[in-house]
């Protein structure tokens, strides 16, 4: 079956196609090629970010070391299922990590308060509902006269990619 767009995709599931009850994965072109090539079922994300096949939401976050402040955006809010405009610590924030994540994250905000040094990792979080999800959280370290004075970064919700990556190793 060809497909160029996800709109076509939605069409089909919103008009309950027949075709799509004999697909069982789809992939892009270049996805499909590295599969060939590997025989490793993976995502290209660039090609997929620009054919709408990946989509997370994202967030943003913000620590000011000199004023020992944590700052979500409402994305970032809604993805730990908290009210928009919620304070939280440092050390609140990791607590929402899974047990078997937080001490990855702690290690890797650790290193970016004291060395500069920036991350980007993905990790399981427990949101304030109690749903377990994967998380994509990067830093980036801002420094002045060579101290760290703040960290910023991008918060992104990952679990539907991770769901796609899954079905795609089945």
């Amino acid at each position: 079956m060809q497909l160029n767009t996800l709109y076509q995709i939605a069409s089909l599931v919103r008009w309950n196609s027949p075709a799509l009850r004999q697909t069982a994965v789809a992939v892009s072109i270049p996805d499909l090629f590295n599969y060939w090539m590997t025989g490793q079922i993976a995502w290209e994300f660039t090609h997929a970010t620009t054919t709408q096949f990946y989509n997370p939401r994202a967030g943003g976050w913000d620590y000011d070391i000199r004023t020992n402040e944590l700052t979500w955006t409402d994305v970032t809010c809604e993805i730990h299922e908290v009210e928009p405009g919620t304070r939280h610590c440092v050390n609140e924030g990791i607590r929402f990590y899974a047990s078997e994540s937080r001490p990855r994250i702690t290690e890797l905000f650790r290193r970016a308060v004291e060395t500069g040094e920036p991350f980007d990792e993905e990790l399981e979080l427990i949101t304030a509902k109690g749903r377990r999800k994967w998380v994509r959280s990067i830093g980036h370290p801002e420094l002045e006269d060579g101290k760290v004075v703040r960290v910023h970064g991008v918060f992104q919700d990952i679990q539907t990619r991770r769901e796609r990556i899954a079905a795609l190793e089945e």
